[in-house]
């Protein structure tokens, strides 16, 4: 049996009630909630993207920007 770990994360960048930037950070155990937890949080505000995203298998960081921001289009 693996005793393997598999984390995301990702921030979301956006504009606050008063016009300035701010971010939040989403945190998953499984890539599709995840997505959908990322795409349900920018629907909530105003000019939102994806900052950044990150993978982390045993607590190694892979950068999945590119990815999410793909798949939070789609």
């Amino acid at each position: 049996m693996s005793d393997l770990k598999i984390k995301y994360a990702g921030s979301i960048d956006y504009d606050d009630d008063n016009g300035e930037w701010t971010d939040d950070i989403i945190w998953g155990n499984n890539y599709a909630e995840f997505i959908e937890d990322m795409k349900a949080h920018m629907k909530k505000r105003n000019n939102s993207s994806v900052f950044f995203a990150a993978k982390y298998v045993n607590d190694k960081e892979r950068d999945i920007t590119s990815q999410v921001k793909a798949d939070c289009r789609g």
